[in-house]
């Protein structure tokens, strides 16, 4: 069998924003996010969008050692209404409301890459 790599991100553009692509393989039926960046044999049979929105319903604070420097402040992790468990970052005080409507957003890393994370809607909660 060959090992096969994606060839495209799990952040996908859409005319109603930021979404994030989810897999699975036929046999398993179960939902893979993020995506597996490589696949042995086929490809998976199935992909999804979730998003651009979803309902906060849990999230924990990533404290690091601070002796690694500012480039290693505290980082969140959330869940989501879509079951999507996605890191965000906030300066504290800034928490948002548990059922606060988020929004998936452009995120660069500490080392330039691409990446998502989550903002919340302005005014929503459910």
């Amino acid at each position: 069998m060959m090992i096969t790599k994606r060839s495209k991100s799990h952040i996908v553009n859409t005319h109603d924003g930021l979404t994030l692509l989810a897999n699975r393989k036929g046999a398993t039926r179960n939902w893979q996010f993020p995506p597996a960046e490589f696949f042995l044999g086929d490809t998976p049979d199935e992909e999804i969008l979730l998003g651009p929105k979803g309902v906060l319903y849990t999230y924990s604070i990533v404290h690091v050692d601070r002796e690694r420097g500012p480039m290693h402040s505290p980082w969140w992790t959330s869940s989501l209404e879509f079951e999507l468990l996605a890191p965000w970052s906030l300066e504290a005080g800034q928490e948002p409301a548990l059922g606060a409507t988020m929004q998936v957003v452009h995120h660069t890393l500490v080392d330039g890459s691409e990446d998502y994370a989550f903002q919340q809607v302005t005014g929503t909660t459910s």
